[in-house]
């Protein structure tokens, strides 16, 4: 390098270099947080999920047990199944 120190094109490629490299590391760092924001949704869309199938059993069971015409007479006793949404 000390050979290049009076030649300004490769005192700008090492600029250009630099700067490129910053960016990149600005792009990853950016990339990084979109992904774990998206984890993060997931993850809280299931426990939501499974907070409405256990509020939604917890409330057919009350039913059954204070009448006998409740949610569960009324499918036949039948256990219903929802499917996650994916």
């Amino acid at each position: 390098m000390s050979s290049q120190r009076g030649n300004p094109d490769a005192m700008n490629r090492l600029a250009f270099t630099i700067a490129f490299t910053e960016n990149a590391i600005e792009n990853i760092q950016n990339s990084e947080f979109s992904i774990s924001d998206a984890d993060i949704a997931e993850e809280i869309s299931a426990f939501t999920w499974a907070q409405v199938l256990s509020q939604a059993a917890t409330a057919m069971l009350a039913g059954r047990f204070s009448s006998a015409g409740s949610a569960a007479a009324a499918t036949g006793g039948a256990l219903i199944t929802l499917p996650y949404p994916r």
